[in-house]
């Protein structure tokens, strides 16, 4: 998976929007995304910052609203999310598995207007 602009994303969103997407919890050392490598680099981020502002301008002058641009950055932090929840098998034949981390899985859930028991 390789979308420029889920980077822009993680690295130049900020303020509101940021805790609106859930990218304002804190990653534990020992959870990894499988989806991408959370940018880090204070050089990077800075690069990303800026084209994410360019990112939200395109946006502007397609005359994307606020609504549909909204969408656009849920799902993209859903699949951020997504990224981090992992699957435990279930114990039994018609034992379902589960959520090896449910946080996540709620965070994207809620972000794709679902339940955590719709998103399994």
């Amino acid at each position: 998976l390789s979308f420029v602009v889920l980077y822009q994303l993680l690295g130049g969103c900020t303020g509101k929007l940021r805790s609106d997407l859930h990218l304002n919890v804190p990653i534990k050392e020992d959870e990894k995304n499988v989806f991408l490598t959370v940018p880090t680099n204070p050089k990077e981020l800075e690069w990303l910052r800026q084209a994410f502002s360019r990112t939200a301008a395109a946006m502007d002058q397609l005359k994307i609203t606020e609504d549909e641009a909204a969408a656009v950055w849920a799902i993209l932090a859903a699949i951020y999310h997504l990224g981090f929840v992992g699957a435990v098998r279930g114990a039994g034949l018609h034992d379902r598995g589960r959520f090896a981390n449910p946080a996540a899985a709620q965070r994207a859930a809620s972000l794709l207007g679902c339940s955590q028991d719709e998103l399994q």
